[in-house]
């Protein structure tokens, strides 16, 4: 009999653990969708590395590296170690900026004293499209010690943080640049690598629309951000990269609850716009 009683206590005691999550994630969702996106405020993006992160970076072969960190004009910019990063036959024709060095591949500056150990040596370049206080390209050779075949390889470093931002124009127009969009395609999975890609037309998902809409909405407040991601209680939803003419690739989550979410390539700032849901079911509709 007291092991029933003790059995009936914990099922009871795991049922109001359980009723109590549901209520706070109904409360969590409320307070979202409750959210004031025309609060007339600007976002601040922290900075979030120094000087110093560079100088102390030492490579482990048993290390894992999802982003590198590049020291330029006294800014430090970030790269994600898959998207826009390619294989390409010589260096651009377009205007030179610095010389570079790294350490590794991973940590890059153009003062070589900044580095525990120079691997490498690279050049950076102006991002066609783009001003160079968010984005630049970063060449370097790279050698294969077996076959000792060189190739070079192409890096879009971006600098998405210590800045301030009011509307999604500030972001998706005056940095990004999505109007200069060439090709489109969707995914099924927020996990990159995993994803199953399909090219759709500007008609197919009203793409000028949705551009407009993202522009003319609110930056969201990073409390809401955290709220957003703490709690997995977005609908369902889908990715989409969009290429300009040089194939650099923008990705955004859309979400059918109306948000969009694109994430710096370190993966550390979210910005998020909340737009109709209309335009993000459309978005949807595409997957096949």
């Amino acid at each position: 009999m007291k092991k029933k009683w003790i059995v009936s206590i914990i099922i009871l005691f795991i049922f109001v653990i359980f009723v109590i999550n549901i209520k706070n994630r109904i409360e969590d969702k409320a307070d979202i969708q409750n959210v004031n996106t025309d609060k007339n405020e600007e976002v601040y993006f922290k900075e979030l590395y120094t000087k110093s992160d560079i100088q102390k970076f030492r490579y482990d072969e048993e290390g894992f590296y999802p982003y590198s960190l590049l020291y330029y004009n006294g800014k430090i910019y970030t790269s994600d170690n898959t998207i826009n990063c390619n294989i390409v036959d010589n260096k651009p024709d377009i205007k030179e900026l610095s010389k570079v060095y790294g350490n590794s591949a991973f940590c890059w500056s153009e003062d070589s004293n900044m580095l525990l150990e120079v691997t490498e040596e690279g050049t950076i370049y102006e991002a066609d499209g783009y001003s160079d206080d968010y984005r630049i390209c970063l060449y370097y050779k790279e050698t294969n010690a077996e076959s000792n075949k060189s190739c070079y390889i192409k890096k879009y470093f971006d600098c998405f943080n210590g800045m301030y931002l009011s509307y999604g124009r500030d972001l998706f127009k005056d940095i990004l640049h999505l109007e200069n969009t060439e090709k489109i395609y969707i995914g099924d999975d927020r996990e990159i690598s995993n994803t199953r890609w399909t090219e759709v037309l500007d008609k197919d998902i009203n793409f000028k629309e949705f551009y407009n809409a993202l522009c003319n909405s609110r930056i969201l407040q990073p409390e809401v951000i955290e709220k957003i991601y703490s709690y997995y209680i977005l609908d369902g939803g889908c990715v989409l990269q969009l290429e300009d003419k040089n194939g650099v690739k923008t990705i955004l989550e859309i979400y059918l609850d109306g948000y969009v979410v694109f994430k710096s390539s370190d993966k550390q700032h979210f910005f998020i716009v909340k737009i109709n849901e209309e335009y993000c079911s459309q978005i949807y509709s595409n997957l096949k």
